[in-house]
């Protein structure tokens, strides 16, 4: 008996050995030690407060879950999952995800047992936060800004578009004069200031722009094990662009835009930039995301 148990834990040390990712990889970092690293970051890290720091968070009852809504940062997928999981219903796909708007309504998430956090009492609420799995999912502040541009103002639907004509571009550079000139709405507020991840210690941050290696966690967690796994809604394919076309299709708009305005941005999503590990080149009009343990000043880049 002793000897299958040996066995039994050395094959999984060989396992997990051999399926493991590159330790040596700079960019292998798990959305879970991000949250960490991020939390580090606080320059100091306080207390709940009060319950309107929760306005943004939604609670799966059934899988011990809780998310924090960030517009523009694939928020309708989280919400689907969150919802179908609730309800041991499977994540609609393709045309299902297009209507959109269904899983923002109050009512249909309630409907399938997903409720605010705010809802609850002190207690309650405490409790959850103690006890709970807390995640949110980030991605670059001048990428999201270029998708709430689209969906808010153009009204483009195109889920993946790297374009844009010489009208558009002039309409964006309008765009970012008036968000830096102090025009604030959900869609383009600060993720740091959305989430509050220096009040809230989550235990996952994940980056958009490494999505294939971070939302399987995130989905094995969204997961009702007494139903069927859940899979990756098609709707919202913007946030599976490869990062390389991401991240470098932020040149064409940004390229020709004052660095006045740019530096006004940076001052604004300067909490964004800081807390999560990302980078903007005025210069080159580039974007990156950096890796999350820099170790002895050496900077190694994640998503160019």
């Amino acid at each position: 008996m002793l000897f299958h148990v040996f066995f039994f834990y050395f094959f999984l040390f060989f396992y997990f050995l051999e399926n493991s990712s590159d330790p040596h990889d700079p960019c292998n970092g798990s959305s879970l030690a991000r949250a960490h690293t991020v939390y580090a970051r606080c320059i100091k890290p306080v207390s709940i407060q009060s319950q309107s720091e929760f306005s943004n968070i939604y609670v799966n009852e059934r899988l011990d879950v809780m998310y924090c809504h960030i517009p523009k940062v694939a928020s309708t997928t989280f919400k689907a999952l969150m919802a179908c999981s609730a309800s041991r219903t499977p994540v609609p796909t393709g045309g299902g995800l297009d209507r959109l708007s269904a899983y923002h309504s109050p009512k249909f998430l309630s409907e399938h047992n997903v409720t605010l956090l705010k809802r609850y009492n002190e207690s309650e609420s405490a409790r959850r936060v103690r006890t709970y799995f807390k995640f949110m999912a980030v991605r670059h502040p001048f990428d999201r800004l270029v998708s709430a541009w689209r969906d808010k103002i153009m009204k483009i639907n195109a889920q993946v578009q790297l374009n844009a004509t010489p009208e558009e571009l002039e309409n964006f550079e309008s765009f970012l004069q008036s968000v830096a000139g102090g025009e604030r709405k959900d869609h383009w507020k600060p993720m740091a200031a959305t989430c509050n991840p220096c009040v809230m210690q989550y235990d996952s941050i994940l980056r958009l722009e490494r999505t294939d290696e971070e939302f399987p966690l995130i989905l094995s967690k969204l997961t009702d094990p007494r139903g069927k796994p859940n899979t990756m809604p098609t709707a919202n394919k913007i946030s599976l662009v490869p990062p390389s076309k991401k991240l470098t299709r932020l040149t064409l708009f940004y390229k020709n835009i004052s660095h006045d305005v740019i530096r006004k941005l940076l001052d604004i999503y300067s909490e964004d930039f800081r807390l999560f590990g990302y980078e903007w080149n005025i210069s080159s009009a580039t974007g990156s995301c950096v890796h999350d343990a820099i170790i002895q000043n050496e900077t190694s880049y994640c998503c160019q």
